[in-house]
Formats: C-alpha cells, sequence, structure tokens
C-alpha cells in the first residue's frame, strides 16, 4: 500500500532529496512516498502568491513507479487547494506523460498549468489529454 507522508525536518528533505538525485528545495515543501516500508519517492512544492509550484516530483534510485509519482503529486496538489492556492504550476517537469497523467497542460507561455478550482471536487471526470 502507498503512503505519502509530508518530511517535517529539512535535513530528511535534504537526505531524501540526494537519495532521489534531485535538486534539494529548502524553502519548500515536502511529501515522501512509501509502497509498504520501501521509500520510493519526493515530492518538493512551493507555495507563492496565491499559487502552487511543483518543484519536483521524483522517484527514488532504482525505482520507476509513475503511480507513485502521480498519487504524491496530487496529494500535493490538493494540499494546496485546501490552503487555498489554485493555481498550479509544475516546473522543472521531466515527463510530460506525468505531468498531463496529474491534469497540467501547457499554457500559452509553454507552463505546464492546472486550475485547481473544483479540480478535487471529481479529480477523475477531468480531461487529462
Amino acid at each position: 500500500m502507498l503512503k505519502i507522508r509530508p518530511i517535517e525536518d529539512k535535513a530528511s528533505q535534504e537526505r531524501y532529496s540526494l537519495f532521489c538525485g534531485a535538486d534539494y528545495y529548502p524553502d519548500s515543501l515536502a511529501y515522501s512516498c512509501y509502497e509498504d516500508d520501501t521509500f520510493v519517492g519526493i515530492c518538493q512544492f512551493h507555495l507563492r502568491d496565491e499559487k502552487v509550484f511543483i518543484d519536483n516530483l521524483v522517484n527514488a534510485r532504482d525505482c520507476d513507479d509513475v503511480n507513485a509519482l502521480f498519487i504524491m503529486g496530487r496529494a500535493a496538489l490538493n494540499f494546496a487547494d485546501l490552503s487555498g492556492f489554485h493555481d498550479a504550476f509544475y516546473v522543472n517537469a521531466t515527463n510530460d506523460k506525468l505531468a498531463k497523467m496529474i491534469g497540467f497542460k501547457k499554457n500559452i507561455g509553454g507552463d505546464w498549468y492546472m486550475d485547481l478550482r473544483n479540480f478535487f471536487d471529481s479529480p477523475c471526470s477531468h480531461d487529462t489529454n
């Protein structure tokens, strides 16, 4: 079973980031993802100017679990939405398929963008193509 947990201290966030081969963003919030007791990935995100920015969404080394990344990304966006941040951006996206799966679309400026307003009322009904 997948478990998504907030990373509550910066030393752990940095350690998890390095373990995934990802940049560490000390000013960002972070979630970790576990499959049973095995660490499978990290999501770092920050909230600014009524927007949420996914800084990275990365599997642990030697792990390729896109479903875990999808659920972790959605968990971060749901937290942001519940906190009043409704415009979402996925910066540093390295996997277009994952960005689309989560619900992001490229805007006119070429940024991966997602409007979270009412999204979590029925998240499965949104077009992800």
